[in-house]
């Protein structure tokens, strides 16, 4: 079905392009391909995915539609269950205005968070906050900022309205938000927030998973797992589909096809908590061909009619399920840091036609300090697609974003549709001022997607690209395409990676491995950082300094110091730069002639 009910779920201009030799492997060399733009729409239909043009044609030459990627063995699970009764459920409460899709999906965070022990319970997260830097004050006001010009601005009109999946991803990936209710505005008062509150957050969004309601299987492994999803579907405005056995399901509104559907109304979002495969097919106002059905939290409160206190059932055979998805929560110290120019995810663009095509995208950033890069952020928009990963140390003057030095790369399958977080081998370390890259390079596919947002921050920052068996077209600058950004991020932590980057001299690096990396995993944590003491120019480790230290460092220095001779070099490292200098022996000289305040 075209999800033409829910704004700005999966209804978006694609960019297709031309070509018809399939590509079966992610690298390519050669000639670059021509490439002409058509706007196609993602379609679903018998738990496929494809995409159609305006009037509902397939796209030209395209490949068999895939199928989502087959369950594991997921026998054994329940006939019914319900996060209710596991205690991982927070009470319905009552939206206001058209703001379902806040409360469907903080009625999922909470569950996410309280099934995963990040939270009691009697949690209760802020939809206001969501709502008013979501579509409130969308971005940053400060244009220096990476993400001014991100979001939509409705202000207080905002608390009222409409919205949808990635309304809610797009801030929450940025680490703005989410809060308890308590610390933020009360959504009926309907007031602006302060500025501040922005990137006040209790929980991380790392990672987001959206599914087919022809994935049952993994949709009930991923509620006993994760916690409840959130769940949005076609509601008819002028019928009542509640039964009086609290049961909802409806044969007049046909996906895909307005001329058939019988019935006006459009989307709503609520939070899936669990199912019953013997719910029987008799408790429903019409009835469906057999009996199941999911169990849903509403979002009119505890007191709605024809509800269990808010909740309800829904037929398996419901055909105006749309989007499920879950949104998988970390504690906000999961990463120190967030390097990003997205604050939301505005549009999608295919490669379209058959295999033929893939991705190539990156964005550029500047390190703020000595950093970690421990993982990168992206979205893939099929099942099964082969990705690449790499990050690459650019000069100022560097022609497009592999042209540097590779610092490290991942590959991997994205074996669902939704938001990556994907760690990298540790070892990645960039000193400060210095330009970096994250490449994301997806595999030639009918339906691989690139995400941007709303604004370029500028110019050479985000880049992207298209490729084939034949070669790639030149990269593209987002700022010079009057594009947004790409939708990539990454991420950080704190302390010190014993690499070539971060720590520069072997001898350095081996003396503190030696002595401080107790687990022996080439990563000093803050603990063990802090455990790194001594006596300043006491290399020798005698418990005085003098001429002999002095001689050590300039035989360091010279590269006449061999690595492993159990000396303190960390001591003589007087500037802490990670590394053994001149102007490590000027200081030293100086504290020689008793001149300490030079030391």
């Amino acid at each position: 079905m075209k999800y033409r009910f829910f704004p700005r779920k999966m209804t978006a201009a694609f960019l297709a392009c031309t070509l018809c030799n399939p590509a079966q492997e992610l690298t390519a060399s050669g000639h670059a391909p021509t490439c002409r733009p058509v706007c196609y729409t993602l379609t679903e239909t018998a738990g496929c995915w494809y995409y159609a043009d305006e009037n509902g044609n397939p796209m030209p030459e395209q490949s068999a539609p895939r199928r989502r990627k087959a369950p594991a063995d997921l026998q054994g699970l329940p006939a019914r269950y319900d996060l209710r009764e596991e205690g991982y459920v927070t009470p319905a409460k009552s939206q206001v205005g058209g703001t379902c899709w806040a409360y469907g999906h903080i009625g999922a965070i909470e569950s996410n968070m309280i099934r995963k022990g990040m939270a009691e319970p009697t949690l209760d997260l802020s939809e206001a906050h969501m709502i008013w830097f979501g579509r409130g004050q969308g971005g940053p006001a400060d244009p220096s900022d990476p993400l001014y010009g991100d979001g939509v601005n409705l202000g207080t009109e905002a608390y009222i309205q409409g919205g949808g999946l990635y309304w809610v991803t797009g801030p929450l990936l940025a680490w703005e938000g989410v809060v308890r209710e308590s610390d933020a505005p009360a959504h009926q008062d309907r007031i602006p927030m302060d500025e501040s509150l922005r990137f006040r957050s209790i929980a991380h969004l790392q990672n987001m998973r959206k599914y087919s309601k022809n994935d049952a299987l993994m949709i009930k492994q991923t509620l006993m797992e994760k916690g409840a999803l959130a769940f949005s579907y076609f509601i008819p405005s002028d019928i009542e589909c509640m039964s009086p056995q609290c049961g909802f399901y409806q044969t007049l509104y046909v996906p895909g096809d307005p001329a058939r559907s019988k019935v006006e109304g459009g989307g709503h979002t609520v939070t899936l908590v669990g199912w019953d495969d013997n719910f029987p097919k008799e408790n429903f106002n019409e009835t469906p061909p057999g009996d199941g059905a999911w169990i849903l939290k509403n979002t009119w409160g505890e007191n709605a009619s024809r509800t269990e206190k808010g909740f309800f059932y829904m037929s398996y055979y419901e055909p105006g399920i749309a989007d499920i998805s879950l949104l998988d929560m970390e504690s906000p110290d999961n990463y120190s840091g967030i390097y990003q120019y997205d604050g939301d995810s505005d549009t999608s663009y295919t490669t379209g036609h058959g295999s033929d095509y893939g991705f190539l995208q990156a964005n550029v950033f500047t390190a703020r300090k000595d950093e970690n890069i421990t993982a990168v952020g992206f979205y893939i928009n099929n099942y099964d697609v082969p990705y690449e990963a790499e990050i690459y140390a650019l000069e100022p003057d560097f022609a497009d974003p592999r042209d540097g030095r590779l610092l490290t790369s991942v590959s991997g399958t994205a074996d669902y549709i939704g938001y990556y977080t994907v760690p990298l081998a540790p070892g990645c370390g960039v000193r400060a001022g210095q330009l970096f890259s994250v490449v994301i390079k997806t595999a030639p596919c009918a339906h691989t997607t690139c995400h941007f947002d709303r604004h370029c921050f500028a110019p050479r920052t985000s880049f992207f690209t298209v490729y084939n068996a034949d070669g790639e077209e030149p990269w593209k600058d987002c700022y010079e395409d009057g594009r947004g950004n790409a939708n990539i991020k990454a991420y950080t932590s704190n302390g010190l990676m014993l690499c070539e980057a971060l720590c520069p001299d072997p001898l350095i690096r081996e003396d503190l491995a030696a002595e401080y990396d107790t687990d022996g995993d080439g990563f000093l944590t803050e603990d063990e950082l802090s455990a790194v003491h001594g006596i300043p120019y006491d290399i020798s480790g005698d418990g005085r300094v003098n001429a002999a230290d002095l001689t050590l460092l300039k035989r360091a220095v010279s590269g006449k110091q061999a690595a492993g001779s159990g000396y303190h070099w960390n001591n003589g490292d007087l500037d802490h730069d990670r590394r053994l200098t001149r102007e490590d022996i000027d200081r030293m000289q100086y504290f020689l002639l008793r001149k300490p305040e030079t030391a």
